[in-house]
């Protein structure tokens, strides 16, 4: 059993780096900004849209909030933005791991890919098109079965994966 004080002693440890790293890249930044008056150069600017609703999603109500939201142009590129920095390496993980990014574990337990079972229907949202559009951006040879199939999988497994998020937190 870890004592009180070795984690304590952990966590100062993390803080300790956590305010030289905060240092080091304050200094760089300090660095650069002067570069780029000497350069005369105008510092980068990259406007990134944000979503108007925290993800994961946590109700029904939320993700048909969420749904109604991807209406305006702004959040639809927002959530693209999002989905596109989640791309792994083959489409089944892509799918994995957006899905996990959008909807809560206790979400995913009372929806289903095709609405099986009296579960809320995912596949014709706007999310989930965005979903799978991202991924056919990211690996255009993919077949829509390899992507549905993933969504049904993960959907499947939702109840095993809010049990096991259950029993570690308590």
């Amino acid at each position: 059993m870890v004592s009180i004080q070795a984690v304590f002693n952990l966590l100062r440890s993390i803080n300790d780096q956590l305010v030289k790293c905060d240092l080091l890249l304050q200094s760089h930044t300090d660095k650069l900004n002067g570069i780029e008056k000497k350069l005369n150069i105008l510092p980068f600017q990259q406007d990134i849209p944000v979503l108007s609703i925290e993800l994961p999603l946590k109700t029904v109500e939320e993700l048909e909030h969420f749904e109604e939201t991807l209406k305006d142009e702004t959040q639809l590129a927002a959530l693209k933005h999002i989905l596109k920095r989640l791309v792994e390496s083959t489409e089944r993980s892509s799918v994995f791991k957006m899905l996990s990014k959008m909807f809560d574990f206790e979400l995913a337990t009372i929806c289903s890919w095709k609405g099986r079972k009296q579960n809320y229907r995912t596949e014709n949202l706007a999310l989930i098109k965005i979903l799978i559009e991202t991924v056919h951006d990211s690996f255009p040879y993919a077949k829509d079965g390899v992507i549905e199939h993933a969504g049904i999988d993960w959907f499947r497994a939702a109840q095993q994966r809010f049990a096991r998020r259950k029993n570690t937190l308590q």
